[in-house]
């Protein structure tokens, strides 16, 4: 079951919760012990299905997401008891004030462009397997030791897939990966009517598994060299990426790289000529 969906059946569940507390009876009632005693063993359910949801997505999650709940848990009072400690009311206060941020969360474009451009990656990877053609023409352009090449050739796998990629200028402007110059007017003006949102990129060419971290750095030198504009839309503003083409598989790379202050660069290796995983295995022994 995807995220969205978990949370979904998720978020019914609070909601629920929040309509049978508004229906509680009064105080002086005489099923309010019963009622007392059901929402409390409700409550606690749901909270602990928040703690394993959260924990099985904590890799698909960002960390503001992952951070909510105990963040809300905080704000109402949190002193290291747990959420059992709080009251029926405090628990259902703090059900609600999550759902409604994590819906924040999960609705933010963001985090949607970020699993398209890791998709597209790992769509370009697998189709070197078993597409010769295409794996052809990047081994050339590869051999070829045309870096630009390989930009482009990667802007355009990036474009079938709604993407609209782009490297920093020396003047932290856009470059168009395709024609290797400023992104033109029109050609933004197209972008903004395909609704393709920029993805900032930074390709190297890497020989050897030795060279593969001075490659890394050099990327992201370059790719400090942009800064979002106050006008930019439809642009990922806390992801970008750092490509590492090589023949083979280069090893153990980080996921990621701090670019700056709220800023992250995913690491990706992408391999023309992929050895099989038996044959890779052998090698490494």
């Amino acid at each position: 079951m995807s995220i969205t969906s978990e949370w979904a059946l998720l978020r019914a569940r609070i909601d629920r919760l929040v309509g049978l507390a508004v229906l509680a009876p009064a105080p002086n009632e005489s099923r309010v012990e019963y009622t007392r005693k059901a929402l409390e063993q409700a409550t606690l359910a749901c909270g602990k299905s928040i703690d394993a949801f959260l924990d099985r997505h904590k890799d698909a999650l960002q960390p503001e997401a992952a951070d909510l709940w105990r963040t809300e848990q905080v704000l109402h009072g949190f002193v290291g008891k747990g959420f059992a400690n709080f009251t029926n009311e405090a628990r259902i206060v703090i059900l609600s004030s999550f759902a409604g941020q994590f819906d924040a969360q999960l609705s933010d474009p963001e985090r949607d462009w970020v699993a398209a451009v890791e998709r597209s990656f790992l769509h370009l990877q697998r189709s070197f397997r078993v597409d010769r053609v295409l794996q052809a023409r990047w081994v050339e352009a590869f051999d070829a030791g045309d870096e630009p090449q390989l930009e482009s050739l990667g802007a355009v796998h990036l474009l079938q897939h709604g993407l609209f990629a782009f490297k920093a200028h020396a003047e932290g402007a856009r470059t168009d990966l395709v024609v290797g110059e400023q992104v033109s007017r029109r050609t933004e003006d197209a972008r903004k009517r395909s609704a393709a949102p920029l993805v900032l990129t930074e390709w190297k060419k890497v020989k050897s598994p030795s060279d593969a971290r001075s490659k890394l750095d050099e990327a992201l030198v370059q790719l400090r060299l942009y800064q979002v504009g106050a006008a930019a839309s439809l642009e990922l503003t806390s992801t970008c990426f750092a490509l590492l083409v090589s023949r083979n598989e280069l090893g153990v790379l980080p996921e990621s790289e701090v670019v700056r202050p709220g800023v992250s660069a995913r690491v990706v290796n992408l391999c023309v000529e992929p050895e099989s995983p038996s044959k890779a295995a052998r090698r490494r022994k």
